[in-house]
C-alpha cells in the first residue's frame, strides 16, 4: 500500500501574501490530543494517530508546516476530515500538488 505525504499549512495569508503560521507549538499540540494524536514521549517531533504520523520540525515554534504522513488510510481519513474542519489546515499532497 502506497503512503500518502501531504504538507499541512494554514489556510490564511498575511496582508503581504505569506501563509500565517498555524500555531504555537503547545497550541498545536493541545489542539491534536483532541484528535487522538500526539507524539509517544514528552518533547518529541513525530506525533502518531490512528493510521497516521505527522511530523514538525525540531524546535519550530510557533508552527509554519508540517508533514502528514499517512500509513492506514482506512482509519486515517475520518481524523484527517475531522482536523481539516476543527483547525481550517490546508492539507496538500505532496505528489500532486492537490489540496483537500
Amino acid at each position: 500500500m502506497p503512503i500518502v505525504n501531504y504538507a499541512i499549512q494554514n489556510r490564511t495569508k498575511s496582508e503581504d501574501g505569506a501563509l500565517l503560521p498555524i500555531g504555537a507549538r503547545a497550541e498545536v499540540l493541545a489542539g491534536l490530543e483532541s484528535c487522538n494524536t500526539a507524539p509517544d514521549h514528552a518533547g518529541g517531533n513525530v506525533l502518531y494517530g490512528p493510521g497516521l504520523q505527522i511530523h514538525m520540525l525540531p524546535g519550530e515554534d510557533p508552527i509554519r508546516q508540517m508533514n502528514l504522513i499517512i500509513t492506514e488510510p482506512d482509519i486515517a481519513w475520518e481524523v484527517i476530515l475531522r482536523m481539516r474542519e476543527q483547525f481550517r489546515w490546508r492539507f496538500t499532497d505532496l505528489e500532486t500538488g492537490d489540496s483537500l
